[in-house]
């Protein structure tokens, strides 16, 4: 059986776990600091560093040194005085290592000095005269330091202890050790101060070697029939990047997948691709691969140059590479490794996921000249250069960053041309300005006639003047309106490609302004005439995604939180001692000041758990100072307190009978009525072990995190287990806030920076972004429908959580198929046989993709079956309206032209079912066919599917009832007038007939002039019969069945679609071409494409889209103009529509539907709606949205 929690994904792996990776750091820090040598560990972030540093001090300790370790990240929250860091450095030493003295009387006898200095004199006088052993100090995330004014002050510090130790003897114990993501050069401002100078260790970590990588091997004895050789295909794609290793070792561990002998790899590739590299944004829980790309892309100082170093890797495989302080940049983000010299990308996983395509993407949301610059470099042609005021706006955009080398050569080529031309025009006017004074000297000598002609030609001179001077005028106004185009695509690009972590209002406003500015741009706004689509679909992607729906300051940060149960109030309370009262519009109701006086330590009391009763009359509060207080809202009356014996409360809550319930940090759960009589007690969580204990919102249970990192909630009167979230690890060491409803099971967790929405069954959700800063209180609605989080700058933000909203944009993770791999049985496994792999996740589960969906005549209903045999209903937006189980797997579905129904034919059950339009059945039948397939009569009176034989065909009444078979027919095609029909024969035939019958069965003509081998075919609307052959031959015959005419194609014609006008039609051939004819059949364009596998054109006749095999969507103008293209991934199918009114553009690919809304107007209100509270508070950003203010 696989042991799931063999390997650890992320976080410092514990004291004594089997699967520690022994390197050669191990060695050299261990040695180093053993030595009195100062020692530090920077490196890329989930290399180990952490796991590094818990083990060293194990192993120290065990040798009688005296070990402490400060977390930076906790000492440098925002804002942190000096007073305060340093103050926290000395408390901590005194805490940890259990130093007895009056700390606060100690700091207050020290004001004098400056808090370094203080530090100083406390280690010396203090620390290092109370302990006598050597004292090793571990300073993790030293990264966090860096943004802080008086960071040199600190390194001072830590240098100013090893000056000392010639002088002072005892400063000989004392040794430092620094971890973080950082460079040397970043820690040193100033020479004078930095720690490197003196005697120092950089301690390098490499990536896991196949000696080194032993432990890790046990977890695959069972899944794998030589776990060495899979442990050397693991190492292969990660190059033994620690994090990656552990990852994909689980990944292995927990797939069900054997792996026999001969297979590794196969196997272990079919695993990285499928559930680490597609889709690798989804399947990137822990955000590995996000932390890369935001380290990258965020410093926009250097991301142009990183990139184009990075392309240059992509296709060289290694560059020479001497040291500087952007390459050590770009070594932290870990995607690149510097070894010997030679700069390399750290390993295929990177390689594969930052692949050429993304790095082109990212470059292209950064340069504003991006297409220029590639078709430069490939023609060198200097129509490509830059130009007067493109030139200007590149040179502004340039100004301050690093670029690269490609970068600075285009923009120096275009200064260099625009130079050239400067000096053309100017050599240019001086000839004709000489040429002018010759000329006049001429006239003066003329007769007065000839003035007189000369005034003439002169008014002309100055007409043309004036019209030249208009002419630049508006030439220049061009120039102005392409560089706010280059603007709005690159600001879309940005929001399209990367997102605003915490910030999503941010990426709302910015799209909101895009959008607005390019209204402006064009006086028509339909989708056809943008001059550019990108801020329109940047909008759409963001309102689709949107949580965050408001947010504004608090006088004082919020530890505590609280939603009256109706969601009309909002109660907040933090370190001021006030419980303050909003509307969620962020509108202050009340403030109730709890408490007059400060604690002995000259602290104020702070507001640590609230709780509406639950008629919202009451709010019950718990405080710092062990007080349970109970407020009365209407009059802001105290009504009730209790004092505890210096209890530390983790809770309190009201309860669907308005009593209240107490949680203390250890597991003890008391019930107490309004009054304060105890109405009974219960040990809920074992003391010690049972972490971040909350109430349920209902007040009825306790959920807590166990010894395990599981959620565990039990009920407060029996204390009996009501559920183990078994799927769902946190840190134990990670402050954590989380919440849950006793009623339906919903968990939700936040902690650092993140929330995360749990399904009952421990299912991931949803996980969002809060801030840049951690999460310092945290709250739910009672309905859940509203979170509220707050953060150590006092910023409080609210996020709606709506079920369309709930899951990522992008296709979600796809499970692995439970296979064997190879001839091995196993026992309980599913064996396929075979010489070669043909499964192993390498495909998408098969099960939960859509196999075919439709678009009701009316526009308003998706309906869509999935392998599995299921069918959703959803609206046009893409929002989920239902889920049936249908029984019926591989279906294919169509609506009835008039919307009332829904028919479904599965070839694999050979069954046929009818349904309402709302899913609900009507009747099922066995429907024995040979090809799946469903034609409807324009009426919708009948129904038209293929026989249980190659030619045959059934007809079927929309109730459900069957009619007859047509034999001798393959295939069958309603006419758009309804009065008649066409059969085709089955192309197992020798000649293929096509033959024209009344809809009450007379045959009416067999066609003349039909090709044999038939590849696509058709009614036009006007209703012309077309039909496409393998040679490129197009036959169209008239509604009568008369031969019109014969189009070639060129290739084999794969599919027809036509303009509902009749004006226009298309085709498009094996060849991958698309072309455009008139209803004459003159050819008007060949469009170029890609394995197309779908495409029609918009009902106004505007617009044609397609579809290609890779999911991606292009759309022209009717004229063959290119607009867009729109990348989708996913699994293929052929489901493309625009609704009706031709506002919607509807597709699917894998499990996902996606609709885009092609309106810029709707999409603005969308906007507005959803700021709508958000400009309550922020007028300001309403006055710049003039769309809002009507």
């Amino acid at each position: 059986m696989n042991n799931y929690n063999h390997y650890q994904v992320g976080g410092s792996l514990r004291e004594g776990t089997e699967i520690y990776v022994h390197r050669q750091a191990d060695s050299d820090i261990y040695t180093g600091l053993k030595a009195g040598i100062f020692c530090y560990v920077l490196n890329s972030r989930q290399m180990g560093k952490s796991s590094l540093r818990v083990r060293t001090m194990s192993r120290l300790q065990s040798e009688g040194f005296v070990c402490v370790a400060f977390e930076m990240r906790e000492l440098c929250v925002y804002q942190v005085s000096a007073d305060e860091f340093y103050g926290g450095f000395v408390s901590h030493f005194a805490s940890e290592l259990k130093i007895e003295i009056d700390l606060e009387s100690w700091w207050s006898q020290n004001t004098l000095l400056h808090p370094f200095l203080r530090l100083s004199k406390f280690v010396e006088e203090v620390l290092l005269a109370n302990i006598s052993q050597q004292i090793i100090v571990f300073v993790d995330e030293i990264d966090s330091i860096l943004n802080l004014e008086f960071k040199d002050d600190f390194f001072a510090f830590v240098r100013a202890c090893y000056n000392k130790r010639a002088d002072k003897p005892q400063f000989q114990r004392l040794i430092f050790a620094l971890f973080g993501v950082a460079t040397p050069t970043d820690l040193i401002a100033d020479n004078k101060f930095t720690p490197l100078n003196v005697d120092s260790r950089a301690i390098e970590l490499t990536g896991f070697q196949l000696s080194e990588a032993k432990p890790l091997e046990q977890g695959l004895i069972e899944v794998a029939a030589n776990p060495t050789k899979v442990m050397a295909e693991i190492l292969a794609w990660t190059g033994g990047q620690p994090f990656l290793t552990q990852w994909l070792c689980q990944l292995i561990n927990t797939s069900n997948t054997f792996i026999a002998s001969g297979w590794e790899t196969p196997a272990v590739e079919a695993i990285v691709r499928s559930q680490m590299i597609e889709h690798w944004l989804a399947n990137d829980r822990q955000q590995h691969f996000q932390t890369i790309r935001d380290r990258i892309l965020h410093n926009k100082s250097l991301a142009c140059w990183s990139l184009g170093l990075y392309q240059q890797l992509l296709n060289q495989g290694e560059l020479s590479a001497e040291d500087s302080w952007e390459l050590m940049q770009l070594c932290l983000s870990g995607l690149v490794v510097k070894r010997q010299g030679k700069l390399s990308i750290y390993n295929r996983i990177y390689a594969t996921v930052f692949d050429y395509t993304w790095t082109e993407q990212a470059l292209r949301a950064i340069r504003p000249y991006g297409a220029e610059l590639a078709a430069w470099e490939i023609s060198q042609d200097a129509q490509y250069l830059l130009q007067n005021e493109a030139l200007q706006w590149a040179l502004v955009w340039a100004k301050g960053l690093s670029l690269s080398h490609s970068d600075y050569q285009f923009l120096s080529a275009s200064q260099a041309q625009e130079l050239a031309i400067a000096q053309s025009k100017t050599q240019t006017a001086i000839q004709q300005e000489t040429q002018a004074i010759e000329r006049l000297k001429t006239v003066q000598h003329q007769t007065k006639k000839q003035l007189q002609i000369g005034v003439i030609a002169l008014s002309a001179a100055v007409i043309s003047t004036i019209s030249t001077f208009f002419y630049f005028q508006q030439s220049e106004q061009q120039l102005r309106t392409n560089a706010d185009i280059l603007n709005l695509e690159r600001e879309g690009s940005r929001i399209l490609q990367v997102r605003a972590d915490g910030n999503q209002l941010k990426d709302l406003l910015g799209a909101m302004k895009s959008a607005q500015r390019l209204k402006q741009l064009t006086k028509q706004h339909s989708f056809k005439y943008l001059p550019t689509h990108t801020p329109l679909f940047a909008l759409q992607a963001v309102l689709s995604t949107i949580n965050e729906q408001n947010r504004w300051h608090l006088e004082s940060p919020a530890v505590a939180i609280a939603f009256s149960r109706d969601g009309q109030q909002l109660a907040t309370g933090g370190e001021d001692g006030a419980i303050t009262l909003w509307t969620p519009q962020g509108r202050k109701i009340q403030t109730i000041k709890t408490h007059k006086t400060k604690t002995l330590q000259g602290f104020p009391i702070s507001i640590s758990s609230l709780s509406f009763s639950p008629d919202g009359q009451y709010i019950v509060s718990a405080n710092s100072d062990y007080e349970i207080q109970v407020w009365h809202l209407k009059t802001g009356t105290l009504v009730n307190k209790l004092k505890l014996d210096q209890e530390t409360l983790s809770d309190v809550q009201f309860t669907n009978d308005n009593n209240i319930v107490v949680v203390n940090a250890f597991g003890k759960v008391a019930v107490l009525n309004l009054q304060w009589k105890l109405l009974h007690t219960r040990q809920i969580a074992p003391p010690q072990q049972g972490i971040d204990l909350t109430i349920s919102l209902e007040g009825d249970a306790i959920v807590f995190i166990n010894a395990q990192g599981k959620p565990e909630v039990r009920d407060i009167k029996t204390g009996a287990l009501i559920k183990t979230y078994l799927n769902i690890t946190h840190n134990l060491g990670d402050r954590l806030w989380h919440s849950f409803r006793t009623k339906d099971g919903a968990y939700i967790s936040a902690n650092l920076n993140t929330l995360k929405l749990w399904h009952p069954d421990g299912t991931l959700q949803a996980e969002i972004k809060t801030h840049q800063l951690l999460v310092s209180g945290f709250s739910s609605s009672f309905d859940g429908s509203i979170i509220a989080t707050s953060h150590p700058d006092g910023m409080l933000k609210l996020w709606k959580i709506h079920p369309q909203k709930i899951s990522t944009p992008l296709t979600p993770p796809i499970q692995t198929p439970r296979v064997v791999v190879g001839n091995q049985q196993r026992i309980n496994r599913i064996q396929i046989p075979g010489e070669k792999l043909k499964i192993a996740g390498a495909k998408s589960d098969a099960k939960n993709r859509i196999m075919d969906a439709t678009l009701s005549p009316d526009g308003q209903t998706i309906a869509a079956t999935k392998f599995n045999g299921e069918m959703t209903l959803y609206k046009a937006d893409g929002s989920e309206i239902t889920t049936i189980q249908t029984n019926l797997p591989e279906s294919v579905i169509k609506f009835s032209p008039d919307g009332s129904r829904l028919v479904l034919l599965s070839i694999r059950q050979q069954k046929i079912q009818f349904r309402l339009a709302n899913g609900h059945l009507i009747q099922e039948m066995d429907a024995a066919h040979s090809k799946p397939g469903i034609e409807f009569s324009p009426d919708g009176k009948e129904l038209a599917i293929s026989g249980n034989q190659p030619d045959k065909i059934q007809l079927w009444s929309s109730e459900g009832k069957f009619l007859k078979t047509i034999k001798d027919a393959d295939s069958l095609y309603f006419s758009p007038n309804n009065q008649t029909y066409i059969t085709v024969t089955s192309s197992n035939t020798p000649t293929r007939t096509l033959r024209l019958w009344r809809r009450d069965g007379q045959l009416l003509k067999t066609l003349s002039g039909q090709p044999n081998e038939i590849t696509a075919m058709g009614f036009s609307p006007s209703g012309q019969f077309m039909v496409g052959d393998r040679f490129g031959k197009l036959v169209i015959w008239s509604a009568e069945g008369n031969l019109i005419q014969t189009l070639n194609h060129g290739a084999a014609i794969i599919d027809i679609a036509h303009r509902n006008d009749g004006q226009q039609l298309a085709t498009v051939g094996i060849d991958q071409n698309i072309k455009l004819w008139r209803s004459d059949g003159t050819l008007i364009r060949t469009l170029e494409t890609n394995q197309i596998g779908r495409f029609e054109f918009s009902p106004d006749g505007q617009l044609l889209i397609a579809k290609t095999i890779d999911s991606t969507i292009y759309i022209w103008q009717a004229d063959g103009t290119p607009i867009t293209r729109i990348p989708m991934g996913g699994a293929f199918n052929t489901f493309l529509n625009f609704t009706p009114d031709g506002n919607r553009l509807i597709s699917s690919s894998g499990s996902m539907i996606y609709s885009w809304n092609l309106n810029l107007d709707d999409l603005l209100t969308e906007g507005c709606n959803w700021l709508g509270d958000y400009f309550q508070n922020h007028p300001q950003e309403l006055q710049q949205l003039p769309s809002c203010r009507s």
